[in-house]
């Protein structure tokens, strides 16, 4: 843009002559004058707009990564799950199977406990009255208090509370017992103890017996029911016909006479 050196005024260039004071074209000096805003904005706008086709056009030319897939390693993997995952239901199976054969084995064993187990019996057992003299603790010995303790041979017992009533409250099971020294021992007696006692009263060392009674049933009430327990009973023998017998889970003495 051009002004006239004279007035100052833009001129056409069309024309030789400045249109406001007719000075001539040749003398007239090039001067840069300030942009007005409409050539500002327009120049924006073609900024703008040059910048945005620059800016789609680096989009465009920008160049796809390759995205590569290793099938080889995924195939790797999911053999590997499918793998483990089936030695877990194997090993599974194991367990489930394992458990059903234990299962199986213990149930076999309760019913052939159960078949075997001695049934309760509400009637007096009919003992045999000639004993040896290893056989001193077989027989029914009668309380002063009418009870009454059967020991059979086959290690089975009886104790009713009243001899006279055999098919009511009474207790039934097995036995197991110490004689002489041995029963000395599980109570707690040394030979020289009863060298100082029970010799002094005649009592002969093999007629001492520490004795378990392991209940498996009981009649009371009329009610039969099974009863796990056990009683750990003291006899002492005076001679063949009368003894002395401690409980000493119940805590209670008897005075005993064969029958």
């Amino acid at each position: 843009m051009k002004r006239c050196p004279i007035c100052k005024k833009r001129y056409d260039n069309t024309y030789n002559l400045c249109s406001n004071c007719h000075t001539l074209l040749e003398t007239c000096e090039e001067i840069e004058l300030p942009k007005t805003k409409e050539e500002l904005s327009l120049e924006l706008k073609k900024d703008n707009q040059r910048f945005n086709e620059e800016k789609t056009i680096q989009i465009v030319n920008l160049k796809e990564i390759p995205l590569t897939i290793d099938e080889k390693n995924i195939i790797e993997k999911e053999l590997h799950k499918e793998t483990k995952k089936r030695k877990k239901n194997i090993l599974l199976t194991i367990i489930e199977t394992t458990s059903i054969f234990f299962l199986l084995i213990l149930s076999i064993y309760i019913i052939k406990v159960t078949i075997t187990q001695p049934r309760t019996t509400k009637t007096l057992t009919k003992l045999t009255t000639t004993l040896t003299k290893e056989e001193t603790l077989i027989g029914n010995w009668l309380t002063t208090k009418d009870n009454i303790f059967i020991f059979n041979k086959d290690a089975t017992f009886y104790y009713y509370n009243n001899y006279k009533v055999l098919n009511n409250n009474f207790y039934t099971g097995r036995y197991t017992y110490f004689q002489g020294l041995d029963a000395l021992e599980e109570m707690g007696y040394t030979e020289e103890d009863y060298n100082n006692t029970f010799k002094q009263e005649n009592i002969k060392i093999e007629n001492i017996y520490s004795i378990k009674l392991n209940i498996t049933n009981e009649y009371i009430n009329n009610i039969d029911k099974d009863k796990k327990t056990t009683w750990w009973i003291i006899m002492i023998i005076k001679d063949n016909k009368t003894a002395t017998i401690y409980n000493k889970t119940l805590d209670i003495r008897y005075n005993l006479n064969k029958k």
